[in-house]
């Protein structure tokens, strides 16, 4: 993301893609966690930063739901985070039921999070998916 300080860029989508690798439909809803450059301290003012529930539905055997979002991705500072990038969690929770035990970054991070999913997925270890992305370049105002 090529950023000045407080102007949002539009042209990093995300795209997130839960499949049910089961023998018998299940209801999914999906979050996403967006850790902000430099971690959850924030420093550079950036968003997203923080966990939103994306949705879901019923996944068929073998089906998959994709959801594809447009954030306005945006620092206040960001020469503050320049060369750091977002990182998102993707998570996957069966049944829908775990958002209280996911819905901040802390929770995401320390391992509350997995710790609920697990108790519901005879599968848990594919509940979470990260990726390292955008990466900020900080331009001049």
């Amino acid at each position: 993301m090529r950023l000045r300080p407080g102007v949002p860029d539009l042209t990093g989508h995300v795209t997130v893609v839960v499949e049910n690798s089961g023998e018998h439909a299940e209801p999914v809803a999906v979050y996403l966690a967006n850790v902000a450059p430099g971690g959850s301290q924030n420093q550079g003012g950036c968003s997203p930063s923080g966990v939103s529930n994306l949705g879901g539905g019923v996944l068929q055997p073998r089906g998959k739901i994709t959801i594809t979002i447009d954030p306005a991705w945006q620092c206040a500072s960001p020469a503050l985070v320049d060369g750091l990038p977002w990182t998102l969690h993707a998570v996957a929770d069966v049944h829908g039921d775990d958002f209280a035990s996911c819905a901040t970054i802390q929770q995401v991070l320390s391992g509350i999070c997995s710790a609920a999913l697990a108790d519901d997925d005879d599968r848990p270890a594919d509940d979470l998916g990260i990726r390292v992305r955008p990466k900020v370049v900080a331009l001049g105002p």
